[in-house]
């Protein structure tokens, strides 16, 4: 769906827990970064520390190495850096290549306002994608 919205000329994001940052790994490898798709992933991190539970650590464990061997560019967003962030994205996105920003610490408020303000977005299922369009006055 984040290649359908770059190919109407929108810059797309694609919201998502680090979970399914695993479940979309085929798609990203086998067709997103040959093809050169630029796009930006915000991830949401569970099972980075020891406040989640077992059954996220793994996953929260390999979301750093996974990007990395995609040889996807990561940002840490917080709330002094939201626009320098977007700015780099941007740039990142616009040459065809992949960026993706995880979103630990920043108020949720101020994360929906960096992305209305930056980008056209594209969420997927979950809390965050039901509060961002919650934010926005969508249903």
């Amino acid at each position: 769906m984040g290649r359908g919205w770059l190919l109407s000329g929108e810059l797309p994001v694609v919201l998502m827990q680090n979970s399914g940052l695993g479940l979309s790994l085929n798609a990203i490898a086998s067709l997103v970064i040959p093809f050169e798709i630029g796009m930006l992933y915000i991830i949401s991190v569970r099972g980075y520390d020891d406040k989640d539970t077992v059954e996220n650590k793994i996953m929260g464990s390999l979301t750093m190495t996974l990007l990395n061997d995609l040889k996807i560019e990561s940002k840490i967003l917080q709330n002094d850096n939201c626009h320098e962030i977007a700015g780099w994205a941007k740039e990142v996105v616009t040459n065809g290549n992949c960026a993706s920003i995880f979103n630990p610490n920043i108020r949720r408020e101020e994360g929906w306002q960096f992305l209305n303000e930056s980008w056209q977005c594209f969420c997927g299922r979950g809390a965050e994608s039901k509060e961002f369009f919650s934010y926005n006055g969508r249903q």
